[in-house]
């Protein structure tokens, strides 16, 4: 796949982060974890002093639901899941779906 420019004639590598009018996310600052994802805590502070948007909120939740309804249906097997109670415990894989090990590991670990 080759490279596209955004409007401000910069060119972006096909899947890499944008920035919103809300603010620029830094990639340097943040590392993929073994499971190529990254905390919600990571997302927010890439960020800095801007907010995510109502948008991206509504589809964190919604993802979050699509993980906690696949690990309802395997539920056949005694899985034990865990409360989500901080920015940290939420993963987000680089393919924007929530990862398992959110609610599958105490803490998210």
């Amino acid at each position: 796949m080759s490279s596209e420019a955004d409007d401000s004639g910069e060119s972006s590598a096909p899947g890499a982060c944008s920035s919103s009018s809300k603010g620029t996310f830094h990639a340097g600052a943040v590392r993929l974890n073994r499971l190529d994802c990254l905390s919600l805590s990571q997302i927010v502070q890439s960020f800095g002093d801007n907010p995510i948007s109502e948008e991206q909120a509504w589809g964190i939740v919604y993802q979050s639901c699509l993980c906690l309804k696949k690990l309802f249906a395997e539920s056949h097997k005694a899985i034990r899941l865990f409360l989500v109670l901080d920015f940290e415990q939420l993963f987000i894989h680089q393919d924007g779906y929530i990862h398992e090990s959110s609610f599958t590991s105490e803490g998210g670990k």
